[in-house]
């Protein structure tokens, strides 16, 4: 075979693959969605401005995520990858009340560690999954509620 018909040859293949690669992507229904919404890090409220110097989660950009994916139409369900050693006590609270108000199936799925703040965020879900030999607890989560009203 001569070099020209092996160019055409290969061309008229990948312009076939192309096509049906094409084709099999205009068909694919996008409606079922899951949300992934990682929760790396040190938690920290707002923007993320914290005398910590590791990765962080940002509790508005977190809480943002949430309830966008909650309010998304083709979002079925959020899981939240959490490795986390927690937080601040406000951001973490941020994030537990935003899980636990989300009208969609949340799943926190604990990778290396989900500890204390993070802990909170993970038991506000709709269940928790982790693997043995993840580190998963409530460690110095203090939540209180003060009562004035007698007075």
């Amino acid at each position: 075979m001569s070099r020209l018909i092996k160019v055409v040859l290969i061309i008229a293949v990948l312009g076939i693959f192309s096509l049906l690669t094409s084709y099999i992507l205009n068909n694919v229904d996008i409606e079922d969605q899951i949300a992934l919404i990682p929760v790396k890090g040190v938690i920290v409220s707002g923007n993320g401005v914290s005398i910590i110097p590791e990765d962080y989660a940002e509790s508005d950009t977190i809480v943002n995520y949430i309830t966008s994916a909650d309010s998304n139409k083709n979002v079925k369900a959020i899981i939240l990858e959490i490795n986390s050693p927690g937080g601040t006590a406000l951001a973490s609270k941020e994030m537990a009340y935003a899980v636990k108000n989300a009208k969609k199936p949340v799943v926190a799925w604990i990778r290396d560690v989900g500890a204390s703040g993070a802990y909170w965020v993970a038991s506000s879900s709709d269940i928790i999954v982790a693997d043995e030999l993840s580190i998963v607890g409530s460690v110095g989560v203090l939540g209180s509620y003060l009562e004035f009203s007698g007075l």
